[in-house]
């Protein structure tokens, strides 16, 4: 366990933004983890890809996984077990080194797999609950697949992931590298990557209406409040061009609520966290 004083949130937020902190806290194993979880307003975090730190402070105990929740184990032909703290182009990398297939189409989704359970994340179809088998929370272990309600960036899961286990299907890395390479293109060329985002802000209403074309249609694609714009590439997502903060961030994004909840009456709904 690695403790940490007046740790900067703003280092490993992925848009740059976030307040000092009194007690960030690494842990290594379960032991560690369950200890710090009895620590005042014990938060987990993962790869602080999507949430938005908009406090000026926090009395909260923030805690990062580290250790044996790296860890990526194949137990047999086609089943992987996972740390939570694993990043997900760590284990695309195994994945495409080992010749397994069934994650290509969410490459370059910047979380760590516990995350990325938790919120169900996907693209281009896929999600991660597609592939799962089972989980293990701090609560409870080997917890099947079919006992959450898994549905759109939803999964229903309430206790800190510790591990899971997914099954892909057995292919050959040249075969795994080429799709991944061929959705990574696609993502490049129509999101901000090269941008500090938090990714998508808003969930999208349905398949056949997303975020991104209300937003549009209100006028908000390209605006700006100080550093913080909506992006040009693609209006569901609000970057950080230079020192932007979080009261701009959410000026923007509530603009973007009001605005599409006036011209449709559709109350969009965030699929970034947002910790006041």
């Amino acid at each position: 366990m690695i403790k940490h004083e007046n740790f900067k949130l703003e280092k490993l937020s992925y848009i740059k933004i976030g307040c000092n902190v009194r007690n960030f806290i690494e842990v290594e194993n379960e032991k560690d983890l369950l200890y710090t979880m009895k620590m005042k307003n014990p938060k987990l975090l993962g790869a602080m890809s999507n949430i938005l730190f908009a406090g000026d402070e926090y009395d909260s105990t923030f805690i990062s996984l580290r250790g044996e929740f790296l860890s990526i184990k194949r137990i047999n032909e086609t089943d992987v077990r996972v740390g939570a703290g694993v990043r997900l182009f760590t284990l695309l990398g195994f994945l495409a080194d080992q010749g397994l297939s069934g994650l290509e189409e969410i490459v370059g989704i910047p979380g760590s797999m516990g995350g990325i359970l938790f919120m169900n994340a996907g693209a281009n179809g896929k999600s991660i609950s597609d592939v799962l088998l089972e989980f293990d929370t701090v609560e409870k272990k080997s917890v099947n697949k079919d006992e959450c309600q898994f549905s759109y960036r939803h999964s229903g899961i309430e206790s800190p992931i510790e591990f899971m286990t997914f099954r892909f299907k057995k292919s050959n890395f040249l075969n795994v590298k080429a799709k991944m390479s061929e959705f990574l293109k696609k993502r490049n060329s129509a999101q901000p990557s090269d941008m500090p985002s938090l990714g998508c802000v808003f969930k999208n209403p349905s398949p056949d209406n997303p975020a991104w074309k209300l937003i549009d249609s209100v006028g908000m694609r390209s605006k700006c409040i100080n550093d913080l714009c909506v992006s040009s590439k693609h209006s569901n997502f609000i970057v950080n061009t230079g020192k932007g903060k979080a009261k701009d961030f959410l000026y923007l994004s509530e603009e973007i609520k009001k605005r599409v909840k006036e011209k449709y009456n559709i109350n969009l709904e965030y699929e970034i966290e947002i910790l006041f």
